[in-house]
């Protein structure tokens, strides 16, 4: 009894080891099991920090939303009250305001900051720009200036050059004549202004009838020379315009000469000369102023000095003294 056949201590040896396995199966189902507990629980805890994830998010998202729930409205156009009251409606305020020149209508919104479509907070303030119209300006003095100078007096003045119009006249080419709108007139900026300016061409004027001197003096005045050619006549009066060339109302540039052909009187015939005469000449009779005679002047004179003659000398011959008066002393 108390000894164990080693064959049968094998035996049961062998038997222990062969139901061990069987145990440490189910060991390892048992871990299995769990391990996919483990794994399901925590595939449920992922799920749920997913969720809660996406919960934030959206929240985060529906916060921003009503955080910026209203944009900056169109406010181009309206006038200030108007644009204040579509801003008021959006729950937004109005900013500042800048008043500028603008081509467009007075009092009304020509800009605004931030622009229509921005995304704002209610109380949020939009800044807006308002019309003061178009800028004024003054038309310059133009007349009498070349097209040239005329052009930069508009430029200076905030204007445009309109359209040119060349027309006849006197003055020297291209010198202004007309602006329209005219000198002094207050218009927008920008205006175009419209002139009139010398062609350098003139109407001749129409002078037959007139006397030469006189349509000379008309011809001049309208940018013309003038030559005057006499012809004998006696079918108008002296002096008078009978033809001109160019004719009357012909466009020719300034400084062209027109000549005139102008009555003169024939010369009249000579009078027969007066039959010769003989009569006595008539003497003129003239009257001499009588001849003052000179009144003697008085003079003193001293008295004479005796002379003393001398005594004549008897010549040889008997012959008379010089003096030839022989003088006898007793």
């Amino acid at each position: 009894g108390g000894s164990r056949d080693p064959a049968g201590g094998a035996a049961a040896g062998s038997g222990a080891t062969t139901t061990m396995p069987r145990h440490r199966d189910g060991e390892a189902r048992r871990e299995g099991r769990g391990g996919r507990v483990a794994a399901y629980v925590l595939l449920g805890v992922a799920c749920i920090a997913v969720f809660v994830l996406a919960a934030l998010a959206v929240g985060a998202l529906v916060s921003q939303d009503q955080t910026a729930q209203t944009q900056a409205p169109d406010l181009e156009g309206l006038s200030l009250p108007d644009a204040t009251d579509a801003l008021q409606e959006e729950g937004l305020e109005l900013g500042d305001v800048d008043r500028q020149n603008d081509e467009r209508e007075a009092d009304t919104v020509v800009g605004q900051d931030p622009v229509e479509g921005t995304p704002l907070a209610p109380g949020d303030e939009v800044d807006v720009v308002v019309s003061l119209g178009p800028a004024e300006s003054t038309v310059p003095t133009v007349i009498g200036l070349d097209l040239t100078s005329a052009q930069e007096a508009l430029a200076e003045a905030g204007l445009s050059l309109g359209d040119v119009e060349r027309v006849p006249s006197a003055d020297t080419a291209n010198q202004v004549r007309a602006a329209d709108p005219a000198e002094g007139t207050t218009v927008e900026e920008g205006t175009p202004v419209e002139l009139e300016v010398a062609s350098g061409d003139n109407v001749v004027p129409g002078v037959e009838g007139l006397l030469a001197t006189e349509a000379r003096t008309i011809l001049e005045q309208a940018g013309f020379a003038v030559v005057i050619e006499d012809e004998v006549t006696d079918a108008a009066p002296a002096g008078s315009v009978l033809r001109q060339a160019p004719a009357a109302e012909t466009t020719a540039r300034l400084g062209t000469t027109v000549t005139l052909i102008a009555a003169t009187a024939a010369e009249p015939e000579p009078p027969p000369e007066p039959e010769p005469t003989t009569s006595e000449p008539t003497p003129t009779p003239t009257t001499s102023e009588p001849t003052p005679t000179p009144t003697p002047t008085p003079t003193t004179s001293a008295p004479p000095t005796p002379t003393v003659s001398p005594s004549p000398s008897r010549s040889p011959t008997g012959s008379p003294s010089p003096t030839g008066t022989p003088t006898t002393t007793g």
